[in-house]
C-alpha cells in the first residue's frame, strides 16, 4: 500500500482534519502531553507513543516536533473535469518546485474563485514527487483540506 509521510504538529492536524485517511500515528510522550488534541478520543487506534529517535528516524529529520503520521496518498482531480464544468477558472502551473510557491499560488486562486490549479509535469527541473513530503509542511495543506477547493491536478 502507498502512503504518504507528514511530520509536524500543525501539518498531521490538518492531514486529521482533511479529506485523507491518516493510516498511522506516532507521537511522543513530550508531544502528548503539549497537545490535547493529540489526546482526542476520534483518533482511535492509529495513534501510538514512540521514542524521538524512532520519529527521526522514520521522518530522516529531526523536525517532526514529535508528531509523524502517514496518510493515503493525495488524490488529484482530472484536469479535464475540472475544465469541464460551467465557467472553469483555471490556474495551471509549470515547473514550480517550491511547495510554498505552490501553496501561496493555491491559496490566491481559492481565495479568487478558481474551479482548481492544474500543476504540470511537463518540462519540469525535479519530478512532482520530489516535493510531496515538503508539500505538506508548506501552507498549501491547509489550502486542501478546506471543503471549497475542489482539488489541484496534475498533468
Amino acid at each position: 500500500m502507498t502512503r504518504e509521510q507528514i511530520y509536524g504538529r500543525r501539518p498531521v492536524r490538518e492531514a486529521l482534519r482533511g479529506p485523507r485517511e491518516v493510516l498511522e500515528l506516532w507521537v511522543t510522550e513530550r508531544a502528548l502531553k503539549a497537545e490535547p488534541w493529540l489526546s482526542e478520543p476520534g483518533l482511535g487506534t492509529r495513534s501510538r507513543v514512540k521514542p524521538e529517535r524512532d520519529l527521526t528516524e522514520a521522518a530522516g529529520t529531526r523536525d517532526h516536533q514529535g508528531v509523524l503520521a502517514w496518510a493515503e496518498p493525495y488524490r488529484y482531480a482530472d484536469a479535464y473535469e475540472l475544465a469541464a464544468g460551467d465557467s472553469p477558472l483555471l490556474v495551471c502551473l509549470d515547473q514550480v518546485t517550491d511547495p510554498h510557491n505552490l501553496g501561496a499560488v493555491a491559496r490566491t486562486a481559492e481565495a479568487a474563485g478558481a474551479t482548481g490549479v492544474v500543476v504540470l509535469t511537463t518540462r519540469r527541473a525535479s519530478p512532482p514527487r520530489s516535493f510531496a513530503p515538503r508539500r505538506e509542511r508548506s501552507s498549501i495543506s491547509r489550502s486542501r483540506s478546506s471543503r471549497t477547493w475542489p482539488a489541484i491536478s496534475r498533468r
